[in-house]
């Protein structure tokens, strides 16, 4: 446990802590149309028991004020394994804004990487804020936006199934550990991750999942790039079935040819 000027104390989170850690996340990412952010129900895969303790809490005479997550995951390069980590739900109290909660538990979590050997971490979000903690952009993706003029007419009733979490496990891992680069999920969290918020469609041998807060974003996707295309003019015309004005399905695509690349292509 750390203890800082400003009276709080860091540490990472234990079981005990869950329901109380959840609470503050949940408050913190709050807005008026949706004051209470479930994460567990939205991110399943970073809340399951073996998880709460890749979490640091900051404490104000012990009440958990501030929370953040330092997940590791292995991350493949082409050949090469590397020791990574995601930093993620940095949220805060409301009324403890401005009293120094994220510098406090960010020096720890920037202390932990360093000490649990971890080769690069990432985070995102505010650039000027945490830009002041030597995070900085890295690395680069590709983000397609394709409307009607680029994709190929919607493909006939039947033709398209929802995935289903159980029955395509196996391609869907396959795609994730047969890329050239990305993060090696474990299955139990890829599992929680097709099962959570989001959208996927298979069409032959052919797969593409939806982001699990925008779903007009495409994710992964694997196998034939003409199925994938597919079924992103497929994607495109479901949502616009709740939202007629949507013009648009986005691919984000990493650095290495895949599929999906050529699909968008």
């Amino acid at each position: 446990m750390a203890a800082h000027e400003t009276g709080l104390k860091v540490r990472r989170a234990a079981a005990a802590d869950t329901d109380e850690m959840l609470r503050v996340i949940g408050q913190a990412f709050g807005t008026p149309e949706r004051p209470f952010w479930d994460c567990r129900r939205e991110l399943p895969y970073l809340f399951h028991e073996g998880r709460i303790g890749d979490h640091f809490v900051c404490e104000d005479a012990g009440r958990i004020v501030g929370v953040i997550g330092l997940y590791p995951y292995d991350f493949r390069y082409e050949s090469v394994i590397f020791r990574s980590a995601g930093v993620g739900q940095v949220g805060t109290l409301p009324e403890y804004r401005g009293r120094g909660v994220m510098s406090a538990i960010l020096r720890e979590v920037c202390r932990a990487i360093y000490e649990d050997g971890i080769d690069f971490a990432w985070l995102g979000g505010d650039r000027l804020r945490y830009g002041r903690y030597g995070w900085a952009r890295g690395g680069f993706s590709l983000r397609f936006d394709l409307s009607d003029r680029y994709l190929p007419p919607p493909p006939p009733d039947g033709a398209v199934r929802p995935l289903d979490a159980a029955r395509d496990f196996d391609m869907v891992r396959a795609a994730v550990y047969g890329a050239g680069s990305g993060i090696l999920m474990p299955d139990a969290e890829l599992r929680m991750r097709l099962s959570g918020p989001g959208m996927g469609w298979v069409m032959g041998g052919s797969f593409v999942v939806s982001h699990y807060k925008r779903e007009d974003t495409i994710v992964l996707a694997d196998g034939n790039a003409a199925e994938i295309a597919t079924l992103l003019s497929h994607h495109l015309a479901h949502l616009r079935k709740s939202n007629a004005a949507l013009s648009r399905v986005v691919a984000m695509v990493g650095p290495h040819p895949t599929p999906l690349m050529r699909a968008c292509y």
